[in-house]
């Protein structure tokens, strides 16, 4: 009698610490989610609608700062836990991978200090841009080209922050897509997430490299990125409530 043979996996089922994790991420890329699409929604309308007009389109961000200093900085807010939820995210990543993947596991979880760096730059835009309007209105007018130039000065470097710290992240976000892709992560989730993340590397490395903004291919890419982990809280939520151990490698 020939007893049937079952497939062998090369890769182990995930243990309980991971499967702790990723209800953890069930959890966490929510607020996440909403942080993105907070800031999105809310530069569109608080931000955009509250410029005057009175400066050249660079110091947007000024002008709203000193005339709508209230909507600006609770936009901003938002800006700075889009980077904390994005770091949380890719170290709960990496820490839930790191038996299945070690390697892969620990560039994920090292790329979430690259959040740390976003983190500072919103801080940076939080805090320092409102002061510099503030300034600006009360300066006289002989004295403000002085102030323009020390916030475009703080503008690139909130830019640089922004640029380094979201082109590590990102490539942090895509190994996860690559990790995870046909296993933990529906293949629409994962589309999304790659998508969201390689525009994002572009978007950051043109920056640095070229000085180049593509502004709206960063919006596109925090569309697409808000979407994935919506896609990861609901498709993690379900997984993880079965009760069942999952396979990294197992195709949804």
């Amino acid at each position: 009698m020939n007893t049937p043979r079952v497939p062998p996996s090369d890769v182990p089922a995930i243990d309980d610490n991971a499967q702790r994790w990723l209800r953890f991420l069930s959890r966490w890329s929510i607020p996440t989610a909403l942080a993105y699409l907070g800031l999105m929604v809310l530069f569109v309308t608080l931000v955009l609608p509250a410029g005057t007009g009175s400066l050249p389109e660079e110091f947007l961000e000024l002008d709203v700062a000193g005339n709508a200093p209230g909507p600006y900085r609770l936009t901003i807010v938002f800006d700075v836990l889009a980077w904390l939820g994005i770091g949380g995210l890719l170290l709960a990543w990496g820490t839930a991978l790191r038996h299945h993947a070690p390697t892969r596991a620990t560039l994920i979880s090292a790329s979430s200090a690259a959040a740390l760096i976003g983190f500072l730059g919103a801080c940076l835009r939080l805090s320092a841009t409102p002061e510099l309007a503030d300034r600006y209105l009360s300066t006289p007018a002989s004295n403000r080209p002085a102030l323009l130039e020390a916030y475009r000065e703080l503008l690139n470097l909130i830019n640089v922050t922004f640029s380094a710290g979201g082109l590590i992240a990102n490539a942090g976000l895509l190994l996860v897509t690559i990790v995870t892709w046909r296993g933990l992560l529906p293949r629409w989730v994962g589309l999304l997430l790659g998508l969201g993340s390689g525009l994002g590397i572009i978007k950051a490395a043109l920056l640095l490299v070229a000085g180049v903004d593509l502004g709206p291919l960063a919006l596109l890419g925090a569309i697409l990125l808000t979407a994935g982990f919506a896609g990861t809280a609901s498709s993690l939520w379900r997984t993880t409530t079965t009760g069942r151990q999952v396979n990294p490698t197992t195709a949804h």
